[in-house]
């Protein structure tokens, strides 16, 4: 209010002192009165003199008379046409029920009726709704029955009143007379008249009968003879609650520990109605968060039950699905998106069975409560890149909640990070909550004084989970002043301010004895266990019974969507979300290109004199193949580790909705996909194309977005299991060095420490590294699969058998039985010392006979029994001497006859097309380098012994493996799963897409953090176990 404003308002209260007839004495008590409950006292005496000034000036005609009434209505209107323009209603209601009352008192006189004519006139001018304005007339006037509003009309009385009339009673025991409670909507305040004997004081103030006084938020009417009224009492006998829609929840005897038994609460009980706004109050680490998770159903107590209309909310979770709703601390909102497009999605989630024209009615109808309306197309950001501001954000996140209407509302510190200001709507807009009927938790962490008188109850928690009060807010200073034995204990508020200050709680609880020398010492006064004993002594004194409601769960207007739609939603959110942030699309469809370029032109290799590239001189083709896998591996990780950390608070809330988690991983897995075939399909395009690797587009494909698939589960495990993205992106190296280190590129399986190497097979480790069946499955198919040597491949693969069994395996068998008859003596015995040598011999070439060099019948040699140490002799060994030079030369007929037939098709070829077209056609599709990688031709050792196996290093591109479990030599051209060979690409695709589906199966049951859960009990187990031992040791060592 201007001091302009109020200095028309003393005009106008002087000229109404002098129609009404006052004396100056009179008048200026009324005056000062009205002053006082606004303004300091030096304003008050300054106002007074003005007063008085004004009041001995005014001058007016005779009464009565028609000049007399034009005047006085004229002077009068005009002054309220003034204050009309710059008084709040607020202020205008003031100022006519100040009016009103003044003209109550002065009934007697005979020109009352007129000013009643003027009192009522002022309000039209004020524009105060005819209603109310008569509500507060009949309320000042005792003529409450008279009201059309009665049911704004609050009597609370001593006794049970019956035929009440449309108006609420509040039945205080102890009470002599009556205490009449008018609600006046538009203004959101409540006047209240004493009447009777008792002396009754408002915050420590003495109050007049029959005077009307503004019951603000926070305030308290006490007396000796009754218990306090408080605000929030009153405040709840207004909210209409329907029978039917009534909440009580209920703590029994609640105690909840961690898995290390440390007690988390310690025994509590407590209810709750519909209506209730309940703040949690305590320090860090007092068991704040964890008690309203243990309310909310995320935590189960140890011991005791918590019920919802005598529900258990942990044994019927399905019954009271829905029921409650959940504001986390942080934010779980998409950033990507526009604050209407944040709140649409979560409501077609929870509410899809709706409607969509209702449901979008519905939105924009909590836009507007919320007032958000205005910002609705704005994308909400990050809380450092801001288009929207804290508060909004905060509004924003109830919004999700209230929009299913929930009947309980769980909300964490949200007042946090916001001014005083927006903390105080976002505790107005909980209140509104409450007001219509909810029951609100809400954790706080020292509120303001506004804040905390709009509870209606405070429970607060100490260190360790110790509850220390459960009451009326502003009752807890008293309770601890009390319990400290303070001298000021009556007094919670400022007298003359009238204001809190909450920080005392806590600076109450924790307050610390005072040593000698005046100083605080860090012992408390009280500790967390003696509050909480003063805590149950004086629980138990007050007698305070549970309010267990055995009435119905109300009914639940909330119904998820089918898992398919939640499915679909999930998809389009995430779309709409990246596609709004055009860096990230930029990034993703140009990183694959860029890699393709830069990779594809360095390794473009061309003649040193003549500059012309030739794809088949190229030595940089298997560098490229193996890039490409590392390339694969890296983007798949790339845009998947972060895809679950950036919405894991997000998730934690659609969990505790109860949104199905395997839609919105599928959902991620599905995009995923989708965009690294997108990125592997440029890479390949652009990469192939530079390099003019033609023909292989489809296979490298497959191929490599195998591997990015992979990969992608493989972030996505890292994404759900990490902590934190500094931890993913440190992570990542630890992933993909060995993946680089165990692709057989690197380093040559062969050549690994002997406790990794398998000779035979590529070593188990290289098994599970899936670079390596890229890799592999890459430069098979590349060099078997090209149109130049997918002709050829079959006759150079018997043609390879052939020159193996020729060159090297017969004559090493030969050696190893013309060894055999050296070591027999001439009287056909064996040294003691060569018996061994014999042994093995004799066993290497009976299996090898056996397995390798049969007929497909495996019918047996006639000397094949004979071949023992026990049997054999000079002939024997010399019969198999001859039987393997007749295999060798076999095996020499069959080379002869592939070559030919290999030189033919040649023949035809060049006829039909040229020599010329031969060449060019050779070195289009066939690379010098990849076929002496995979042929092994820098490799001097051929073929290993190990027992009685002769393994084969020759030409392993051409070599079929014998395991009939797919394990293979790398490079093998074919992978045998028991009698059938299948291609070395579509296997090794196979097993990539095995092993992706095994991280996807991790992912959806969250084995990883289950895992961890198990870990960390068993060190915990350990630990335990551990310190027991070593303190029965000290105690031994002691005795």
């Amino acid at each position: 209010m201007t001091e302009n404003t109020l200095h028309i308002l003393i005009k106008l209260f002087a000229y109404i002192s002098h129609v009404c007839g006052d004396t100056i004495t009179l008048a200026k008590s009324f005056v000062e009165v009205f002053l006082t409950q606004q303004f300091s006292a030096h304003a008050v005496r300054k106002q007074l003199e003005l007063f008085e000034t004004e009041f001995d000036i005014c001058k007016l005609p005779v009464y009565p008379s028609a000049e007399y009434q034009e005047t006085v209505e004229k002077i009068i209107f005009t002054y309220c046409n003034e204050l009309n323009k710059s008084l709040t209603l607020n202020q205008k209601f003031l100022v006519l029920l100040n009016l009103l009352e003044f003209v109550k008192l002065r009934n007697e006189k005979s020109n009352s009726l007129f000013m009643s004519n003027i009192v009522t006139k002022a309000a039209e001018l004020f524009k105060i709704d005819y209603k109310e304005f008569l509500n507060c007339k009949f309320f000042i006037e005792d003529r409450i029955f008279d009201a059309e509003g009665k049911n704004n009309i609050l009597v609370i009385t001593g006794s049970k009143i019956t035929g009440t009339s449309g108006i609420r009673y509040l039945l205080k025991e102890g009470l002599k007379g009556y205490i009449r409670i008018l609600k006046i909507d538009s203004i959101h305040s409540y006047l209240f008249i004493v009447s009777g004997d008792d002396h009754l004081e408002i915050n420590d103030q003495h109050i007049f009968k029959r005077h009307v006084y503004f019951f603000n938020k926070g305030s308290s009417i006490r007396s000796s003879k009754i218990r306090p009224l408080y605000f929030s009492d009153v405040e709840q006998s207004f909210v209409n609650v329907e029978p039917k829609k009534k909440i009580v929840l209920t703590v029994e005897n609640l105690v909840y520990e961690f898995f290390d038994h440390t007690i988390g609460i310690h025994q509590l009980s407590l209810s709750a109605f519909s209506g209730q706004m309940v703040a949690i109050m305590g320090g860090s680490g007092s068991g704040k968060s964890t008690f309203l998770n243990l309310l909310n159903g995320n935590l189960k107590p140890t011991k005791g039950r918590i019920l919802i209309n005598d529900v258990d909310i942990n044994k019927h979770k399905k019954q009271i699905h829905g029921l409650m709703g959940y504001v986390p601390q942080d934010d779980t909102l998409f950033e990507e998106l526009s604050v209407y497009q944040n709140l649409y999605f979560s409501t077609k989630l929870c509410l899809g069975a709706s409607d969509k024209k209702i449901l979008n009615e519905k939105i924009i109808n909590t836009l507007k409560r919320l007032d958000l309306y205005a910002i609705r197309h704005l994308k909400v950001g990050t809380p450092l890149n801001k288009f929207i501001s804290g508060g909004q954000r905060k509004r924003l996140n109830i919004a999700l909640e209230l929009i299913r209407e929930p009947s309980v509302i769980f909300v964490d510190e949200p007042t946090s990070g916001l001014s005083s200001s927006d903390s105080i709507k976002m505790i107005d807009l909980l209140k509104e909550q409450a007001n219509n009927g909810k029951l609100l938790f809400v954790n706080i962490h020292q509120p303001s004084s506004e804040i905390i008188k709009l509870f209606d109850k405070l429970l607060i928690f100490d260190k360790g989970g110790y509850p220390v009060y459960w009451g009326n807010p502003l009752e807890s200073l008293r309770y601890l002043k009390n319990n400290l034995n303070l001298l000021d204990a009556e007094q919670s508020e400022c007298l003359s301010c009238g204001n809190v200050n909450p920080e005392d709680i806590l600076l109450l609880i924790e307050r610390k004895k005072i040593n000698e020398t005046g100083r605080d010492t860090e012992e408390r006064i009280n500790s967390p266990e003696q509050w909480y004993r003063i805590f149950i002594e004086t629980k138990s004194k007050s007698n305070d019974s549970l309010n267990i409601s055995s009435g119905n769960i109300p009914e639940i207007n909330f119904k998820l969507s089918a898992i398919y739609i939640q499915f679909k939603i999930f998809v389009i959110r995430n779309l709409l979300s990246k596609f709004s942030d055009r860096q990230y699309i930029v990034i993703s469809l140009l990183e694959a290109p860029l890699l393709a370029l830069i990779l594809s032109f360095f390794m473009r290799q061309t003649d040193v004199i003549t500059h012309v590239y030739v794809f088949s001189k190229n030595e940089n083709i298997p560098s490229y193949l193996f890039m490409g896998v590392i390339v694969a591996l890296f983007l798949g990780l790339i845009v998947s580790s972060e895809e679950i950390i950036k919405d894991r608070k997000i998730l934690r809330r659609e969990e505790f909705i109860g949104l199905n988690r395997t839609a919105y991983i599928n959902s991620k897995v599905m995009y995923l996909f989708v965009l690294s075939f997108i990125q592997i399909f440029l890479f390949v395009i652009i990469g192939n194309y530079i390099l003019e690797i033609k023909g292989m587009t489809l296979n490298y494909c497959l191929v490599l977005w195998s591997i990015a698939c992979f990969a992608n589960m493989l972030g996505l495990n890292v994404s759900n299991s990490l902590q934190s993205v500094i931890a993913i992106y440190i992570s990542i190296p630890f992933l993909l060095i060995p993946q680089i280190l165990l692709a057989g590129v690197v380093v040559n399986f062969d050549n690994l420490h002997h406790t990794l190497a398998s000779q035979k097979y590529v070593p188990v480790f290289g098994d599970f590294m899936v670079s390596r069946w890229g890799y592999e499955a890459l430069a098979v198919t590349q060099f078997k699969d090209n149109k130049y040597e997918k002709y050829l491949y079959d006759f150079d693969k018997k043609i390879s058998d052939a020159v193996y069994q020729i060159n090297f395996k017969l004559p090493e068998l030969i050696q190893i039985a013309e060894t055999n008859i050296s070591l027999i003596q001439p009287d056909n015995t064996i040294n003691n010392s060569d018996t061994c040598k014999m042994q093995n011999n004799l066993i290497l070439l009976q299996y090898q006979l056996n397995t390798y060099l049969l007929p497909p019948v495996n019918s047996k040699l006639f000397f094949f029994d004979s071949l023992k140490i026990s049997l054999v002799n000079n002939q024997i060994l010399k019969r198999t001497i001859n039987q393997l030079e007749n295999f060798k030369k076999m095996n020499k007929d069959q080379y002869a006859k592939i070559d030919i037939q290999k030189e033919k098709m040649i023949e035809r070829f060049i006829e039909k097309n040229g020599m010329e077209n031969m060449i060019k056609f050779k070195q289009n599709y066939f690379n010098e380098k990849l076929n002496n990688l995979v042929l092994d031709n820098n490799e001097f050792v051929k073929y290993t012994i190990s027992g009685d196996d002769i393994i084969r290093k020759y030409r392993p591109v051409y070599h079929y493996p014998e395991n009939n479990f797919g394990r293979a030599h790398f490079y093998a051209p074919v992978k045998k799963i028991g009698n059938f060979y299948i291609d070395t690409m579509l296997f090794n695709v196979a097993v990539i897409w095995l092993m992706t589906c095994f991280l996807y199966f991790i992912l959806i049951y969250n084995l990883v953090l289950k895992a961890k859960q198990i870990f960390d009990k068993i060190i915990w187990v350990y630990r335990k176990l551990f310190t027991k031992i070593k303190n029965k040791e000290l105690n031994n060592n002691r005795i």
